[in-house]
């Protein structure tokens, strides 16, 4: 993100801001150009909300949708998983925004991230947010839905192409939902919700992959996915070196 600092952000040491320069002057005119702005900020829906975290669906005022996610506190586990990790700890969404970068870099589609700021308190993380811009193409659901069983059956081949992607980068996501891919228009994959993104840990990133693969299945299956479609992701399963878990 080609950044600059807000200049109208209210002066606190314990908060950094700084939003892309081509988006900087439409995010201040909609009233969304500081950190202060951005967590009161209220969109037409609240898309999911959580104890510690929401996301809300935004208009700004030339009609562009965009996507407020906040993290509310970080949780005490989180902060000290990445102190004895001997990681600087981080609120879920400026993790999350290095994970879209991470990613972004391996040629798969993730959000665009206009603006993104923190407060800490004692030094620690405490409160986060960001803007996105909506991904392209549409959600993997949809998709089933309304598309031929041969583009679905790229599309499943696809998401094993990208995953494996991420997983050689020695990176582990287990959160791999129906409501998580976005098929583009060339049939290749977008990602989003990548704020448990991490390094690979071999005790507990093979459960990880074991669960992403039934819970996908699961889902397409009872999304609407043809046998053959679900056996397209198996097969690329296979050929990936990944279990199924089916026999």
């Amino acid at each position: 993100m080609k950044a600059v600092i807000s200049r109208n952000a209210k002066i606190d040491a314990n908060v950094s801001f700084e939003m892309d320069s081509a988006w900087a002057q439409r995010l201040q005119l909609s009233g969304m150009g500081t950190f202060e702005d951005l967590m009161r900020a209220e969109g037409q829906r609240m898309i999911l909300h959580r104890a510690r975290s929401e996301t809300h669906r935004v208009q700004l005022s030339d009609g562009q949708v965009a996507y407020v996610k906040r993290s509310l506190a970080t949780r005490p586990l989180e902060i000290g998983k990445a102190l004895l990790g001997g990681r600087k700890p981080q609120p879920g969404t400026h993790n999350e925004c290095r994970a879209c970068e991470q990613i972004g870099a391996l040629g798969i589609a993730t959000p665009r991230i206009i603006a993104e700021g923190q407060r800490r308190r004692g030094g620690l993380p405490w409160q986060g947010v960001f803007v996105a811009l909506p991904l392209p193409g549409r959600p993997l659901g949809e998709f089933i839905r309304e598309e031929p069983a041969e583009k679905v059956s790229l599309a499943m081949r696809n998401i094993v192409t990208a995953w494996t992607r991420i997983m050689e980068v020695g990176l582990c996501w287990p959160d791999l939902h129906l409501r998580h891919v976005h098929v583009l228009d060339d049939g290749q994959i977008g990602l989003l919700d990548l704020e448990r993104v991490h390094r690979r840990n071999f005790l507990h990133c093979p459960a990880h992959r074991r669960k992403n693969v039934a819970r996908l299945i699961k889902q397409a299956t009872e999304g609407g996915a043809a046998p053959q479609c679900i056996q397209a992701f198996v097969e690329a399963l296979k050929a990936a070196g990944i279990s199924s878990g089916l026999s």
